[in-house]
């Protein structure tokens, strides 16, 4: 008899039944395992793009950190070239390019991941130093001293945070923050901070890291000093060495009152044919009798000794000589009887004016002198700035004396240097490299000059002091319209008190001053600034490692960079807020960023 169907169906149901449930669950945990990994890949390529967006951002900072380094380095010449860099830990890179030119420039950042890649782009730009007063160690604003700006808010700030490295004496008042190094606190750092006005904000902020001033460089323009002062030499023309082979008469010195440290010494030198040979002792540079501030006409002896012949030439040549000073020159004639009288040509001269000896104004270079009377006559030039002599490569003034008819007599001539000289051309650039400038007249700025005054001895001039630019009692400093004056001192600068300094603009960007590293072990480099001038001061100083002393009689515009600040001028500190934008190429400066975009 046969078994009933009915069992084995419901067996073969299950089976069916468990066979569908497994396939339903095999397919469930496909899905699963592929939904797995997709969102693995997801956050792999997410956690890849996040660390490819990091690293781009990350160019731009380390870009402008290579930049600053290369600007505190002194290396800077150009943006640094494309740079990739490692990002530790994470296997991405960044690669960044910089474009542009001095002050802006464009960062250009790619940051790859695995198969992400990101790009962001940063502006930035060269910024001053000059925001106000900044130290890096003390600074001491005395009684009811008044600080103000003419335009944006001032800052004043120490890298130091140690104790009281801020004096604010009574009354002062500063319409800005008052800022301290990271180690400082305002109770501890600022002096009598309730005794002053402080209507900013006290804060602890970064350490500024301040380049240092670059040295210029600039050959030397001269082996003695920049000396800005007067004096007088004399000659008669006579003497026998002027007979010699080489025709020459050599002077010990310019210098008959003493007025000078080192004599710079005058040459003359003679070219002619047919000099005849007056009587008298060897020439040399005398005082001459009587009173020296009588009109030399009156003062020389006429009858003295003379140099004679149809047509010569007396030459002026040098240290002595220098194009920057302005000299007068007087110059006496006598005739033979007869004669048709003498004819006076200043020649190798860049600028003169003329005058006779009343005073007159004359027309040509030339002027004839009449016959000769007990009172005399002579030919004046002043205002004379040497030119430049091609053939022996001397800074010379010279003179033709050539007779209308019968023999030419030069018997004397007086040779002054004015109270005054100049640097510069108006409109031009020029450079200029000295041991020392020490000041008694007027230096005249003209154009816009860089003066590096270096502090070093040479065979000619061996310096007094560590003093490398001095402005004495009654001397003046003047930067003419439109003119600039940058100033860098391996040395000390020492500005007197009764001495003036003027910018006719009236703006801090005519007057900057760098003051080059101070090495303690050597004594080499700049370590005091005084700037105590009669009336008011137009300057920017720039000195890290100088100890900075205000205190002319007057207000102060600029702005100063120092290693401390001793501010007692009896006027106000004003920010000259215009030295912000005051970013030349060379000057100090570091790199900040303004703008940041992606693609």
């Amino acid at each position: 008899m046969n078994a009933p169907m009915g069992g084995h169906n419901r067996r073969g149901g299950i089976l069916v039944l468990v066979v569908g449930i497994g396939v339903i669950l095999a397919t469930l945990g496909l899905g699963l395992l592929h939904l797995a990994y997709s969102c693995h890949v997801l956050v792999l390529r997410t956690n890849q793009a996040i660390i490819a967006r990091c690293a781009a951002d990350s160019g731009p900072v380390i870009a402008v950190w290579d930049m600053n380094e290369d600007l505190l380095r002194g290396t800077w010449s150009s943006p640094p070239g494309p740079r990739t860099v490692e990002m530790g830990g994470s296997k991405a890179t960044c690669t960044y390019t910089v474009t542009g030119a001095w002050p802006t420039y464009v960062i250009d950042s790619v940051g790859v991941c695995g198969g992400a890649t990101r790009v962001v782009h940063a502006r930035v730009k060269a910024e001053s130093f000059w925001k106000g007063i900044g130290v890096t160690d003390a600074i001491i604003i005395n009684n009811n001293g008044i600080i103000a700006s003419t335009g944006q808010e001032i800052a004043i700030r120490t890298n130091s945070g140690d104790k009281d490295k801020i004096c604010l004496r009574y009354g002062a008042r500063v319409p800005g923050d008052v800022i301290y190094g990271p180690t400082g606190s305002a109770l501890w750092t600022i002096e009598n901070r309730r005794n002053a006005d402080i209507y900013g904000e006290t804060y602890a902020g970064e350490e500024i890291a301040y380049p240092p001033a670059a040295q210029p460089e600039i050959g030397l323009t001269d082996t003695y000093k920049l000396d800005v002062s007067t004096w007088t030499a004399y000659n008669d023309c006579g003497g026998d060495t002027v007979g010699a082979s080489d025709g020459i008469t050599n002077f010990s010195g310019a210098d008959p009152m003493g007025a000078l440290a080192t004599p710079r010494p005058i040459r003359i030198t003679w070219q002619g044919a047919g000099l005849a040979e007056g009587p008298g002792a060897t020439a040399s540079l005398t005082t001459p009798p009587g009173d020296s501030g009588v009109e030399f006409a009156d003062v020389i002896n006429w009858l003295g000794d003379t140099e004679a012949a149809a047509d010569f030439i007396m030459h002026l040549t040098g240290p002595g000589i220098t194009p920057y000073c302005r000299y007068a020159l007087s110059c006496g004639a006598i005739r033979d009887p007869g004669s048709s009288g003498s004819m006076f040509t200043i020649m190798n001269v860049l600028k003169y004016t003329q005058e006779s000896s009343d005073g007159a104004a004359l027309t040509e270079n030339t002027t004839e002198i009449s016959d000769y009377n007990p009172t005399g006559k002579v030919a004046k030039w002043a205002g004379i700035q040497p030119g430049w002599d091609a053939v022996d490569e001397t800074n010379r003034i010279s003179l033709r004396v050539t007779a209308l008819s019968g023999t030419a007599h030069l018997s004397c001539f007086k040779l002054v240097r004015e109270n005054r000289a100049f640097l510069g051309e108006p409109g031009a650039r020029t450079q200029y490299r000295f041991p020392r400038a020490e000041i008694t007249g007027t230096l005249c700025i003209e154009g816009h000059v860089t003066l590096y005054c270096d502090a070093q001895d040479t065979a000619d001039y061996m310096a007094p002091s560590n003093d490398c630019f001095v402005l004495n009692a009654g001397a003046s400093l003047l930067m003419k319209s439109g003119a600039s004056l940058e100033l860098y001192l391996g040395g000390d600068m020492d500005v007197k008190n009764g001495s003036t300094v003027i910018c006719e603009d009236s703006a801090a960007n005519q007057f900057a001053i760098f003051g080059l590293p101070y090495a303690p072990h050597t004594g080499k480099g700049c370590k005091n600034i005084n700037l105590l001038n009669s009336g008011d001061l137009c300057a920017a100083v720039y000195a890290p490692d100088t100890a900075v002393q205000v205190g002319n009689d007057g207000k102060f515009l600029g702005a100063v960079v120092a290693h401390s600040l001793d501010l007692k001028n009896t006027g106000d500190f004003v920010y000259d807020a215009s030295l912000a934008d005051d970013i030349e190429e060379g000057h100090p400066a570091r790199f900040t960023l303004h703008r940041w975009w992606e693609d």
